[in-house]
């Protein structure tokens, strides 16, 4: 097994674990553990903030706080995998949607229309790993909500 693949793996399941004991979610890499994020006042104020914690030749890894709710859209060259670490949110994909929680873990493969929705009272906080690493370019927003 790939090196990368390895410390994927691990982090997920100690995510999950984390998730599903009522304990605070941490990130961990071979770097640093991230127990969260400080947010700025602005980041408070948006729908959508996003921190980038690393970039590798094969991925990208971001902690994500949506406070609301993002329009409906795709990434025509990105694979999608978002690990929900706090509060609860709805997405919603063409043909159906689906209720997410701490502790779940949603795969969103490219070209799949979707968009989320906050469900709980706080922000829902999510680490997001894109595969081929995410420059922001490839988020097309739909003209119709879907």
């Amino acid at each position: 097994m790939k090196k990368s693949n390895l410390l994927a793996m691990t982090c997920l399941s100690f995510l999950l674990y984390s998730c599903a004991s009522g304990r605070n979610a941490r990130v961990i890499s071979e770097e640093k553990i991230t127990t969260g994020m400080t947010w700025s006042e602005e980041d408070r104020t948006k729908v959508l903030a996003v921190q980038t914690l690393k970039i590798t030749p094969e991925a990208s890894y971001h902690w994500i706080r949506l406070n609301g709710a993002e329009k409906s859209h795709i990434h025509k060259e990105h694979d999608l995998a978002v690990f929900i670490l706090k509060g609860k949110a709805r997405f919603y994909f063409a043909d159906h949607k689906i209720d997410v929680k701490s502790g779940d873990v949603i795969e969103i493969p490219r070209g799949k229309i979707h968009r989320a929705e906050k469900k709980s009272k706080e922000p829902v906080e999510v680490y997001a790993v894109f595969t081929p690493p995410f420059d922001g370019k490839d988020h097309h927003e739909l003209s119709e909500e879907k």
